[in-house]
This record gives structure tokens, sequence and C-alpha cells, in this order.
């Protein structure tokens, strides 16, 4: 006799914890009302740093910039290699469907940590 894979109740749970994720972000929208500026929640503290560096992206400046002194690779002034440069795929990827879907770089960042929540568990 087969068992049946039931997953209603692993997806019940994974939408909870959906949305305990996606609550400091919604208490934020709450509290600022139309005056969001631009601010999002966030759970590390390097994640600010990552985020400039995926909006740099979606404006088009180049994979070798720095978030931090707003520098940009030039031809004949070429930036190092850095942090961000080096792990370059998950920021284009996040770069891309910002793009494609119109979204800001905190935006992406709020789908990111929602989709993560929902994966993981």
């Amino acid at each position: 006799m087969r068992t049946r894979l039931r997953w209603r109740l692993g997806i019940y749970a994974s939408l909870a914890m959906m949305m305990l994720a996606a609550y400091p972000q919604l208490r934020v929208w709450t509290a600022r009302g139309a005056d969001d500026f631009g601010f999002y929640a966030f759970f590390s503290e390097d994640e600010a740093a990552y985020c400039a560096y995926v909006n740099a992206l979606i404006a088009g400046r180049p994979r070798r910039n720095d978030p931090y002194t707003g520098r940009d690779d030039k031809p004949g002034q070429a930036q190092p290699e850095s942090l961000f440069s080096v792990q370059f795929l998950p920021p284009y990827l996040l770069a891309f469907a910002a793009r494609v879907f119109g979204l800001s770089a905190p935006a992406v960042f709020f789908a990111l940590t929602c989709l993560a929540a929902f994966a993981s568990s």
C-alpha cells in the first residue's frame, strides 16, 4: 500500500514563517505610512551594505563598485575586487529581478526575506 505524502500542513507552516518574517517590515510600513522614504527592516548588520551594492547594480553601475565610498570601476582606474564583487551571482540575480519587476533594492530584499523564510521552513 502506498502512503500519500501530504504537503498541506507543511505549506501552512511555511506560510506562517513567511508572515512572521514579514512582520517587521509590515510594522515599518504601518508606522511610517506615506513617509516611507525607502526604510526597510533587516535582520543582519551587513544587509544595508549588500542592499546598497544591489541598488548600484540596479542603477547600471559596474560590478566592481564600492557601496561604502561610492567609487566605481573606470577604464584606467580599476577598482580592486571586494567582498561584494567576488560574490557577484546573487546580487546580479537580485538586480535582474528588480529590473524585470520594477522593484527597488529594499523591496527585493524584503521579498527575498519572505522567500527564504518560506523555503527554509
